[in-house]
């Protein structure tokens, strides 16, 4: 192949693969068994060990500050709700990429509060050839919490 020698026409432009990638959105999940909850699981699958770069989102809004359910729900604060998320692949949490606990407080009367936008961004470097299963959990450890419009996007970077 001699340099320069290429055109437009020696090309097929549709076979090239810019980006490889994939979303999930789950509009509503919820942890009441207090395990964790899977809130979106994109699928890609990998040709070669590749890095891949993580978005995520959700917004954590509290039904309820005394849920009566789950462990410790007869000892936990009756006007707290607290949770996370994060991301795990294969079901092994990701060190680094989580949001940290949030704590959302009321006085003892109040039943709801407001929403609290949670992000996640990050790259998983090396992960393995094959079809690695990428997820969004989120987990309440207190109270009753909905996780609304959650979404996650797996995209493959410098393949």
């Amino acid at each position: 192949m001699v340099g320069n020698s290429l055109t437009g026409a020696d090309i097929d432009e549709s076979s090239l693969e810019l980006a490889k990638g994939d979303s999930a959105v789950d509009l509503s999940c919820s942890d009441d068994d207090q395990n964790g909850e899977i809130c979106g699981q994109p699928s890609i699958t990998l040709t070669r060990p590749s890095d891949v770069l993580i978005v995520a989102a959700s917004s954590a809004w509290t039904q309820q500050f005394n849920d009566g359910e789950g462990p410790g729900s007869g000892t936990d604060a009756p006007n707290l709700a607290e949770g996370g998320c994060q991301i795990v692949v294969d079901g092994v949490a990701v060190p680094g990429l989580y949001t940290g606990s949030y704590e959302l407080q009321a006085d003892a009367a109040a039943q709801h509060s407001g929403k609290i936008g949670l992000t996640i961004t990050g790259v998983i470097d090396s992960v393995p050839a094959g079809s690695p299963q990428f997820a969004l959990r989120c987990t309440e450890t207190d109270g009753d919490v909905a996780y609304l419009n959650n979404q996650i996007s797996a995209l493959v970077i410098g393949d």
